[in-house]
């Protein structure tokens, strides 16, 4: 189901699909209502909601069929009950400008709507006096039986102890070694290791031949500049 607005005119129109959307009926003029001038919002929200005998609910800003376009728009509540709609009632409407209506039904027979509104449709040239932007919020009780909503999601408890799920590969349970008695209970050692021992040696005779090489190169300058 399906509100939209004209852009060459002022006129609504709905349209079904009986079918998940695969096909739509003919678009159709919505009676008892228009839409405001496209200049004053272009971007007109058309809010449905679905209350628990399939009825839809239109929540929309504009004008009743007798209105005129001088005055303020209105807050429009619509019901569409499978064959034809009903008459508009009219939530609100005063100096204020609502927008960006917004409907939901709880319940299955509880209407809650909410909606904002600016003190003036313009905001150029009023520096001095910005316009004043308020939320609102209303609700009301349907002559209908009551459709409890669909349950909440339990979720279900994990095992602690660990499965095998499919592609999935359970490591085992690691267990310690225990290291034999002679290894355990062995004299701790009271002289350096071999290899540290070799370590060092080689150590010491890499830094001899260095400084070895050193003196050769430096001894070999003060020559060659003695000469000079």
């Amino acid at each position: 189901f399906v509100v939209y607005r004209g852009v060459h005119n002022d006129r609504l129109y709905f349209q079904r699909s009986l079918d998940g959307g695969n096909t739509w009926t003919p678009a159709r003029e919505l009676p008892y209502v228009r839409a405001r001038h496209i200049t004053d919002n272009n971007l007109d929200y058309y809010s449905l909601a679905v209350d628990s005998t399939n009825n839809i609910h239109l929540l929309m800003v504009g004008f009743v069929g007798t209105s005129l376009t001088d005055t303020s728009p209105a807050l429009i509540h619509m019901t569409f009950d499978g064959t034809r709609w009903l008459s508009p009632r009219i939530v609100m409407q005063n100096e204020l400008y609502p927008e960006l209506p917004r409907l939901a039904i709880y319940n299955g027979n509880q209407l809650h709507a909410v909606w904002f509104t600016r003190s003036s449709l313009f905001e150029l040239g009023q520096l001095n006096k910005r316009p004043v932007h308020q939320i609102w919020y209303s609700t009301a009780q349907l002559n209908l039986p009551a459709q409890p909503g669909m349950p909440l999601f339990t979720p279900t408890p994990i095992p602690t102890t660990p499965t095998a799920a499919t592609g999935v590969v359970i490591m085992p349970t690691a267990t310690p070694i225990v290291l034999p008695d002679e290894v355990r209970h062995a004299p701790a050692l009271q002289e350096p290791m071999r290899w540290e021992l070799y370590g060092l040696q080689a150590i010491g005779i890499a830094l001899a031949l260095t400084i070895i090489g050193i003196g050769f190169i430096g001894g070999l300058i003060m020559i060659r500049r003695s000469r000079r």
